[in-house]
C-alpha cells in the first residue's frame, strides 16, 4: 500500500515543503529512505520502528520504501521522522488514510514513542501553511506549540506520544489539550542602562543612537565596560511588532537558538559571538547544512540571511583526455549546485580547456586564470569556487600570491567543493593552501617522470607506445603491416627516388582511390612525413631521435629512407608556386632571359597555357619578374622535348649506364655506411651507456666520432637523380602524358631553358628565342 503525508525541512531561514511517501510491499523485510536525505534524515528508520513497537502498534515483516519529494533537494535533520512513522502506519493499514487530509506533520520521535521538538518549526510550518492556503493543522510535539502557534494560529495540534497522534487520527481519543499561556509572554526584564555608573559619555551615545536608529562602535581596551553598555541597548528599544517578531523567531529556529517561553522573540535580540568566531559563525553557511550566523540571529530579519555574496566559478583541465579530472561540464555543474546550497551568486563562470596549472612562468598560458585574476583585482567578490584547490594552482608561490590578492581586494573565501573554505585573511588557511600546492607539483612532476620513465623505457626495447590514430601501413595494434598501404607506400616512395614531385605522388594517390588515416586528403606534408617516418622502415624514434630497431617490420628498407631523406631534405628542391601538373618547364626550369627569374604558370585570358615572368605588381609573387615574357607553354615544350631527342639519338646508350652504374655503386656503399654507424651509435647508448657500464664523459667521447662520420657522408650524398634512359625509352615517356615523370627526364639532361624576349614585329613562335642549357 502507499500514503503520502505532509511535512517540511529547514534550509537556510526558509521551510520547505516535503511531501513523504511510504510504500509497503511484500518482500524481504528492509528499510529503505531515498529522496537524497543526510545522515540525521537516513537514521530514522531505526528511530521509527523502535518508536512503533514501543508504542504498540504493529511492525509487519514487509519491505519498506520511503521517498522524500522533491528528490532533487536535500533534506536534512530529525523533523521528518514523525511523517515518516505517521505515513508506515497509514501504508500498513493502522490508520486511516482518509484521516490524514488536512493535516501535516512535523517532530522527531524517541525510542520510547515520545515525541520531541527539533529547530526550524516556525519557518517549517510557514512553509507548511502558507498564506491563501487552504486549512492545514500541523501537528507538532508539545515543546514545539508556542513556536507553531504563532504561525499557524490556533490550528496547531499537540503531543506527547506517537501513540496519542495515532489514537487521535482514528478517532478513539481526542486530541491533547495545548499548554497554557500566553503566546507574548514577559520576558525577564534585560540590563538597565541604570546599573551603570560614570561613563557619561558612552551612556549618551548608547541613548542617541538607541532614538535615532543609529550605528553604534565602542571602541576600547578589554574590561573598559564596552561590552556592559551593548547587553543594555535592548532595555533602550521598544518591543518588537507582531510581523518583526514572528520574523526573528523564524530566524532564531532556524539558528536553533533557544527561544522564550512564550514562542515568540518579543524583544530585540542581542548576540555576543566570541573574538574567534569563524566566518561562517557570524555570516552563515556551512558544508552540510544552510544556518543563519550571528549577524543573521542578531539583525532579526531574513533580509540580512537573504543577502548572497557574489561568486566566480573557475573550472580547468589539463588535457581534453584527462580522464583523472571531471569534464568542463560536471565541474561547472557541481559547483553551481554548492554555491546554491550556499546561498552564493554566480557571476560568471570561467573556464580554461586544456591548459595546464603546473608551470606559472607565464599566466597568459591560463587565460582563464588571467580573467579570474582581473575580477579579483577589480573587487566587488566575496568568494572564487573551483571543484578543487588543484584547478587553481600547483604552485605554492602562486597560491600565497593568489590568497594575498583576494585578501588585498576584499574576496571573503576562496571555497572548493571537496576541500572547503580558505579565508585569504588567515595565515592558517594561507599555510594549509600552499602545502596542498606544493603536494599538486610534486605529484604533477612525479606523474610525469614516471611517464616520461616508461616511454624512455618502451623506446629502448623497441616496443610500441603513445596512443592516437593507427600508423599509415599498419594494423591497429601498430606491429602488424597492412599489406594493401604498404604496397601503396613502397611505390610512392619509388616514385619520389625516379623523381616524381610529391605534389604528383599526392595526384597519384588521391587518384588511385587511397585514403590517409587521419586526414581528410591527402597533401604534400603528409606524405613527406609518412615516407620520413623511422616507423615505416622499421625503426623506433623517441623524442625525435632514433634509438634502434623496432619490434615491427620494416615496410621501407632503412637504406632506402636515407635515399628519401637526402632527397626529400634537399635545399636545392623548389616549391612550384601557382604551377599546375600540365605544365612542363616549372620548378624553376623555364627562366627568363631579361632578369633570370623562374618563369611561372598562367593562363591567357581565352584558356592557353603560358610561361610568364611575373610583373612587379604581382602580389602572389615574391621575388617579382620583369613582366617581360610571355610564351605559350605548348610551343616551347614542344621545341624542347624535340631537341632533347636530337641530342639522345647521338648518345652512346653504354656510355649511359656505365656512368649510372658507378653513381648508383658509390650511393649504395655511402647508404650502407651511414646505416651500419647509425645502428653502432644505437648500440653504444643502449648496451653501454644506458646499462651503466660507462659514463657520460665516456660515451660522449665514444659517440662523437661516430657521429661526426655520419654527418661527413650525408653531406657527401646528393640528392639520387634517376639514370638517364636511352632514346627509345625517353618517347614512351614524352608519350605517356606522365608530366612528373618528363620533368625528371628534363632535369637529368636540362639545366635551365632560357626564354629570350620576342622579336618587335613578329607575330609567331620563334624557335631561335628558346635557348636550352644542357647539364655537362
Amino acid at each position: 500500500m502507499l500514503a503520502a503525508v505532509r511535512s517540511a525541512t529547514v534550509f537556510g531561514v526558509e521551510g520547505r515543503p516535503v511531501t513523504v511517501e511510504v510504500h509497503v510491499s511484500t518482500g524481504l523485510p528492509a528499510f529503505q529512505i531515498v529522496g537524497l536525505p543526510d545522515e540525521a534524515c537516513r537514521e530514522s528508520r531505526d528511530r521509527v520502528r523502535a518508536a512503533v513497537l514501543s508504542s504498540g502498534l504493529r511492525w509487519p515483516s514487509c519491505r519498506v520504501t520511503v521517498n522524500l519529494a522533491p528528490s532533487s533537494q536535500r533534506k536534512g535533520g530529525s523533523g521528518l521522522d514523525l511523517a515518516i512513522a505517521i505515513g508506515f502506519l497509514a501504508a500498513s493499514g493502522q490508520i486511516a488514510a482518509e484521516a490524514l487530509e488536512g493535516m501535516a506533520f512535523v517532530g522527531e520521535v524517541g525510542l520510547d514513542g515520545s515525541l520531541r521538538p527539533v529547530g526550524g518549526v516556525a519557518p517549517m510550518v510557514a512553509a507548511m501553511c502558507p498564506a491563501g492556503h487552504e486549512a492545514l493543522r500541523p501537528v507538532v510535539p508539545v515543546a514545539s506549540f508556542r513556536e507553531a502557534q504563532g504561525v499557524a494560529g490556533d490550528g496547531v495540534r499537540v503531543a506527547y506520544y506517537l501513540r496519542e497522534v495515532v489514537d487521535a487520527l482514528n478517532a478513539e481519543a481526542p486530541w491533547p489539550e495545548p499548554p497554557e499561556g500566553e503566546l507574548f509572554e514577559v520576558e525577564p526584564p534585560a540590563p538597565d542602562l541604570a546599573d551603570v555608573r560614570g561613563q557619561a559619555l558612552a551612556r549618551l551615545a548608547l541613548e542617541v543612537a538607541a532614538a535615532g536608529g543609529h550605528h553604534l562602535l565602542l571602541v576600547g581596551p578589554p574590561g573598559s565596560g564596552k561590552t556592559m553598555l551593548a547587553q543594555r541597548m535592548p532595555g533602550l528599544l521598544p518591543p518588537l511588532t507582531r510581523a518583526t517578531s514572528l520574523e526573528t523567531t523564524m530566524v532564531h529556529s532556524a539558528a536553533g537558538v533557544r527561544l522564550p517561553a512564550g514562542g515568540l522573540v518579543c524583544r530585540p535580540p542581542f548576540r555576543a559571538p566570541h573574538h574567534s568566531s569563524s566566518m561562517v559563525s557570524l555570516v552563515g553557511g556551512g558544508s552540510t547544512a544552510l544556518r543563519p550566523g550571528e549577524i543573521s540571529v542578531a539583525q532579526g530579519s531574513r533580509e540580512v540571511c537573504s543577502l548572497t555574496m557574489r561568486c566566480v566559478i573557475y573550472a580547468r583541465l589539463s588535457r581534453k583526455t584527462d580522464t583523472n579530472s571531471l569534464n568542463i561540464v560536471d565541474q561547472v555543474t557541481r559547483c553551481r549546485e554548492h554555491a546554491r546550497v550556499r546561498g552564493w551568486s554566480v557571476v560568471e563562470v570561467i573556464e580554461d580547456m586544456g591548459e595546464s596549472a603546473f608551470d606559472r612562468t607565464d599566466v597568459d598560458a591560463r587565460p582563464g586564470y588571467g580573467r579570474l585574476l582581473e575580477l579579483v583585482r577589480a573587487g566587488g567578490l566575496e568568494v572564487v569556487l573551483a571543484w578543487r584547490p588543484d584547478r587553481l594552482w600547483r604552485d605554492p608561490i602562486e597560491a600565497a600570491v593568489f590568497l594575498r590578492d583576494c585578501h588585498r581586494h576584499g574576496v571573503l573565501l576562496v571555497s572548493s567543493v571537496t576541500e572547503g573554505d580558505r579565508d585569504p585573511a588567515n595565515p592558517g588557511d594561507e599555510m594549509v593552501a600552499t602545502i596542498v600546492a606544493a603536494v599538486g607539483r610534486y605529484e604533477s612532476a612525479a606523474k610525469s617522470a614516471r611517464l616520461r620513465a616508461k616511454a624512455r623505457q618502451l623506446a629502448e626495447l623497441g616496443e610500441v607506445g603513445g596512443g592516437g590514430s593507427r600508423p599509415f601501413g599498419f594494423e591497429p595494434d601498430r606491429r602488424t603491416i597492412r599489406e594493401s598501404e604498404a604496397a601503396v607506400l613502397r611505390e610512392a616512395a619509388q616514385r619520389v627516388l625516379d623523381g616524381a614531385t610529391l605534389a604528383g605522388v599526392v595526384r597519384w594517390l588521391t587518384d588511385s582511390g587511397v585514403e590517409p588515416v587521419a586526414a581528410s586528403g591527402w597533401s604534400s606534408t603528409i606524405v613527406k612525413r609518412i615516407l620520413l617516418a623511422p616507423r615505416t622502415a622499421g625503426l623506433r624514434e623517441h623524442q625525435g631521435r632514433v634509438v634502434g630497431r623496432a619490434v615491427w617490420p620494416a615496410i621501407i628498407d632503412p637504406e632506402i629512407r636515407v635515399q628519401l631523406v637526402t632527397v626529400l631534405t634537399d635545399p636545392a628542391r623548389t616549391k612550384n608556386h601557382g604551377g599546375h601538373s600540365h605544365y612542363l618547364l616549372t620548378g624553376g626550369i623555364a627562366r627568363c632571359g631579361v632578369c633570370g627569374r623562374a618563369l611561372i604558370a598562367r593562363p591567357r585570358g581565352d584558356g592557353a597555357r603560358c610561361y610568364v615572368c611575373p610583373p612587379a605588381g604581382d602580389v602572389n609573387f615574391r621575388p617579382a619578374g620583369c613582366g617581360k615574357i610571355r610564351r605559350l607553354a605548348h610551343l616551347v615544350d614542344q621545341e624542347v622535348i624535340a631537341r632533347l631527342q636530337v641530342v639522345l639519338a647521338e648518345v652512346d646508350p653504354l656510355d649511359v649506364d656505365d656512368a649510372g652504374d658507378q653513381a648508383a655503386l658509390a650511393e649504395r656503399a655511402a647508404v650502407a655506411e651511414i646505416s651500419r654507424l647509425e645502428q653502432q651509435l644505437t648500440e653504444l647508448a643502449r648496451d653501454h651507456y644506458v646499462a651503466g657500464l660507462i659514463t657520460r664523459p665516456e660515451y660522449f667521447a665514444a659517440r662523437d666520432p661516430i657521429a661526426n662520420r655520419v654527418t661527413m657522408l650525408r653531406t657527401g650524398l646528393t640528392p639520387r637523380r634517376r639514370r638517364p634512359q636511352p632514346p627509345v625509352a625517353v618517347s614512351e615517356i614524352f608519350d605517356g602524358g606522365d608530366v612528373d615523370a618528363q620533368r625528371a627526364v628534363l632535369a637529368d639532361w636540362i639545366d635551365a631553358v632560357v626564354v629570350l624576349p620576342a622579336v618587335r614585329g613578329l607575330n609567331r613562335f620563334d624557335p631561335t628565342r628558346i635557348e636550352v642549357r644542357w647539364r655537362q
